[in-house]
């Protein structure tokens, strides 16, 4: 694990998703959920297949098919639930439940990659869970002084994004030992897109769609949809590749302390002084989680059992 990279990706990737949360706040009220599903993953997998044709590369590898479509479908499911949660949750609540996943990241990068988290890692990883705890559980009390009001609904769709966005974080990171970063990102993208193309297209035909899209008042909010969360995609993935599932998750969380500021600033999303609390305890314990998962001798098994046929 390279720290100082994967500390650089993550944050880069961070600040993306947060901008890309924040438009989707912004498009919301004139588009469907599957819609700005469709309009994120094809303009990036427009852009990336640009890309692999540019670079000369593959686009169909002989081996491995069969993670990339893993990938793909984990990637889709936690993506449409991120964007309901963001429609209907304030941004830094929405993101961080997605960013749940590093407890479920922790698992699966276990069970299926063997990777190895010390002990002193999980006990900082245990303070960001706490600082999470802090945030959303004052939001589904009654009282209105505890924080802004969280429908259970919504909360519940975050999190099984999470469970999601999980299983997709952990493919990622078996994938990047085998493939680039732009076709991991074009298959996920295409997938995605595909897959969300038809629920788009029910919730509002494509002509009324691109009347929204070419209006002078939403055309930025779109490209710059897909701008930034083309970046944060590729940006993550590249930090995957440095890092360990289980910290490049917890470096992830920064998404969430980038989208409190940006709700707090443009949406007037005011937090409670105790989740404001939460957010502070879990940039603590992401921090310090990087530091403890950098120390000399701690090694991630992941890249060396990728190489193994197992992996497919």
């Amino acid at each position: 694990m390279r720290p100082n990279s994967a500390l650089a990706w993550m944050s880069t990737s961070s600040f993306g998703f947060a901008v890309m949360a924040a438009m989707v706040k912004v498009l919301a009220p004139s588009f469907g959920q599957f819609w700005m599903v469709f309009l994120r993953t094809g303009m990036t997998a427009v852009v990336f297949l640009v890309v692999l044709i540019v670079l000369r590369l593959p686009l169909f590898p002989k081996k491995g098919m069969a993670l990339l479509v893993f990938r793909g479908l984990a990637g889709f499911g936690g993506i449409s639930c991120l964007f309901y949660g963001t429609m209907h949750l304030p941004l830094a609540v929405a993101t961080l439940l997605n960013w749940c996943s590093l407890v479920f990241v922790i698992l699966f990068s276990g069970i299926f990659l063997k990777e190895r988290i010390s002990g002193r890692t999980l006990s900082w990883i245990g303070v960001s869970v706490a600082g999470l705890i802090l945030l959303v559980l004052p939001g589904l009390l009654e009282s209105r002084a505890a924080g802004p009001h969280l429908p259970p609904f919504a909360v519940a769709i975050g999190l099984l994004g999470a469970v999601f966005s999980a299983m997709a974080m952990t493919a990622v990171r078996a994938a990047a030992t085998r493939f680039s970063a732009e076709l991991i990102i074009f298959h996920f993208s295409a997938l995605a897109a595909i897959l969300a193309a038809p629920i788009a297209f029910r919730q509002q035909s494509p002509g009324e769609a691109l009347d929204v899209i070419f209006s002078s008042s939403h055309l930025g909010a779109v490209l710059l949809l897909g701008v930034s969360g083309s970046a944060a995609q590729y940006a993550m993935t590249r930090g995957y590749a440095v890092a360990s599932a289980g910290v490049g998750s917890a470096l992830s969380l920064l998404t969430s302390a980038f989208s409190a500021l940006i709700g707090w600033y443009f949406f007037d999303e005011m937090l409670s002084p105790v989740q404001w609390s939460g957010i502070l305890v879990l940039a603590t314990g992401v921090i310090c989680a990087g530091r403890a998962a950098a120390r000399p001798g701690y090694r991630g098994r992941a890249a060396a059992l990728a190489r193994t046929p197992e992996i497919s």
